[in-house]
């Protein structure tokens, strides 16, 4: 499923790109300059442990919070002994159980995106603390959405209205009315 979300990956790529480029071009452009002088210039890469301390814990944050967004939206999630939240060696995951709405399952795929890579940066770009760092970071959430979304795609085209949907580990399964 990765490999199939390529293009949404690019996709999500140009939808954060172009919101951080609106409301704060300044770091944009820093990045754009960084990256062309690595394709046209000679560089030179000298990696330091406590220069990469801040980038990894950043992203393990990053990793939290967008699962514990998707956990925010399932519906009586404190109160549910169908719902979870774990780390595996690939990082950090939600699982459900609880049947839902395809209304509220499209909310659970789509609102780490949105509040992530789109809102956030928006609020940070108005209030100028828009920084390089935090657009990596909003990207590198849209490169990780970019399966949700793929998910949220599919449910989308197969999961007729007024469907039940219900999760069951790597498989979501639907019954309709």
């Amino acid at each position: 499923m990765i490999l199939l979300s390529v293009p949404l990956m690019v996709l999500n790529l140009i939808i954060v790109a172009g919101v951080a480029m609106v409301v704060s071009p300044g770091p944009v452009s820093q990045l754009v300059n960084n990256f062309s002088s690595l394709i046209t210039g000679s560089f030179s890469v000298e990696i330091r442990l406590l220069d990469l301390l801040p980038g990894i814990f950043g992203l393990a944050m990053l990793m939290i919070v967008h699962e514990l967004l998707h956990l925010a939206f399932i519906p009586g999630f404190l109160r549910s002994d169908k719902t979870y939240l774990g780390i595996m060696y690939a990082g950090v995951y939600v699982v459900t159980g609880e049947v839902m709405t395809l209304r509220r399952y499209i909310v659970i795929s789509i609102a780490p995106f949105i509040v992530l890579s789109v809102v956030l940066p928006v609020v940070l770009g108005v209030a100028g603390m828009l920084s390089a760092g935090l657009i990596i970071l909003a990207m590198l959430n849209a490169l990780g959405s970019s399966v949700d979304l793929m998910g949220l795609i599919l449910a989308i085209v197969q999961v007729p209205r007024g469907s039940k949907i219900v999760c069951h580990g790597m498989d979501t399964c639907w019954k309709a009315r």
